[in-house]
């Protein structure tokens, strides 16, 4: 029986990898010092506070033995964590934008963060003594992976440019197009590779790319995330010419993150074009020019994602979207996790268009995934509409191993319903873009 994995993916710590894991190990770095960013002698922190920021190194550096590998290793690794049963959907996540638009105040912590390590000794393994930095109390809370992650700071440190730290000479967007391109002509793969294209409205030459979108193309879809920074209403993906109305006309599905977590820009401000809600406001506007935001990242990482999420991703934007091309064949990834009320719009929007659909990705707590169980169970007329996927490989940020998500996954949802959501339903789903037989 062949399985579909409905939400996955294989960029690398050229693409945005080094990203992700900055910006987790920021929040590390937020537990170790006060308000004011001055570093705290371990004296001063917090037991519960130490033992969060070992959990996060000891995850960060799983996470880049990942990371360290081409995209190719990232989907084998994966594929065979599947028994090689499953067809894999990798979604391309455009993260060049993602701390492009950091202002340095907002980054401080991480540029001293590398100063620290590299003034203290720590990029040589040894430490000079004096008043406690950040990066060695990171050393001393990383217990046997401090090594690793501070050979992982001193690459970066090292570059001009976190992108050429393994030689590459390309921006994260085409290393990570290019390399889902050579995945796709590997025999080993190629009958179980089912890409989606990144598309973020900001890149200039974006819809260039949606030549090689669509049936029988490299890629099969098209995936968006909102809070790096952008509308779904972008006049680039909504109206004359545009992104959406190109997936419209030519059944080409389109994959958004919308959840109450994950990553978002940590901007400021940012220049909006299209619909958003505004924070505290509970209905979508119209708006255009310069959004302030009043988090970043010294308010905590789950704060500030929090509110550019609910700003820019929010599901009454995506309403809007749905409203204007009621045909669009759109996967609101996460269901909403993280949000009662998100949860309850998108349940909504699942009753109202038909091809409107949602994902159970990177659920990895029981209750969450009881809590989307429950909404399931309680509601017939949307079971067909609901998808499986890992998030692989951004769900181990979360979990211990990827067999220990998988298998709370199934033993939470039943068999039934795992068959239902990772069998039955991605087949229907695919027979309305991709050439699938439905039996």
């Amino acid at each position: 029986m062949e399985r579909f994995d409905c939400h996955c993916h294989v960029f690398n710590i050229l693409t945005v990898g080094w990203k992700a894991i900055l910006e987790e190990l920021n929040e590390s770095v937020s537990l170790l010092t006060d308000e004011k960013g001055n570093t705290l002698s371990l004296n001063a922190v917090s037991v519960d506070k130490q033992k969060k920021v070992k959990i996060k190194i000891k995850k960060l550096v799983q996470l880049i033995k990942i990371f360290t590998g081409d995209s190719e290793k990232i989907f084998d690794m994966l594929d065979k964590n599947y028994k090689r049963q499953y067809k894999l959907f990798p979604l391309m996540f455009d993260g060049d934008f993602l701390l492009d638009s950091a202002s340095n105040d907002h980054m401080q912590p991480i540029h001293q963060l590398l100063a620290d390590a590299k003034q203290s000794g720590l990029l040589k393994g040894s430490a000079t003594k004096g008043s406690p930095t950040v990066a060695q109390n990171l050393m001393l809370l990383a217990d046997n992976d401090g090594k690793l992650l501070m050979d992982f700071l001193a690459k970066l440190s090292e570059q001009s440019a976190p992108s050429k730290m393994l030689g590459a000479s390309k921006d994260g967007f085409t290393i990570q197009y290019e390399q889902i391109e050579q995945l796709a002509k590997n025999a080993k793969y190629k009958d179980r590779l089912v890409p989606f294209l990144g598309v973020d409205p900001r890149r200039s030459n974006v819809k260039s790319y949606l030549s090689n979108v669509g049936a029988g193309k490299l890629f099969a879809g098209v995936k968006v995330y909102p809070p790096n920074g952008f509308s779904p209403y972008d006049k680039v993906l909504v109206g004359p010419d545009s992104v959406f109305e190109f997936c419209s006309k030519n059944q080409i599905p389109v994959v958004s993150h919308c959840s109450y977590g994950g990553f978002a820009t940590p901007a400021m401000s940012i220049d909006v074009n299209g619909y958003i809600v505004p924070d505290g406001k509970a209905e979508a506007v119209a708006y255009s020019g310069a959004y302030t935001f009043s988090k970043g990242l010294r308010d905590g990482f789950t704060v500030m994602v929090r509110e550019r999420a609910g700003v820019l991703n929010n599901p009454l934007v995506w309403e809007k979207v749905l409203e204007k091309y009621n045909n669009l064949i759109l996967v609101l990834a996460h269901f909403g996790s993280g949000s009662d009320v998100w949860q309850a719009d998108i349940l909504r929007l699942l009753k109202k268009y038909p091809n409107c659909y949602t994902d159970l990705s990177c659920m990895s707590d029981v209750p969450t995934i009881e809590a989307a169980k429950a909404i399931y169970n309680s509601n017939p007329d949307i079971q067909d509409k609901v998808l499986y996927g890992s998030d692989f490989f951004l769900d181990m940020f979360f979990n211990d191993s990827f067999e220990q998500y998988l298998q709370r996954m199934q033993k939470t949802l039943g068999a039934a319903m795992f068959d239902k959501i990772s069998v039955e339903n991605p087949k229907k789903y695919m027979a309305k873009w991709y050439a699938l037989a439905t039996n």
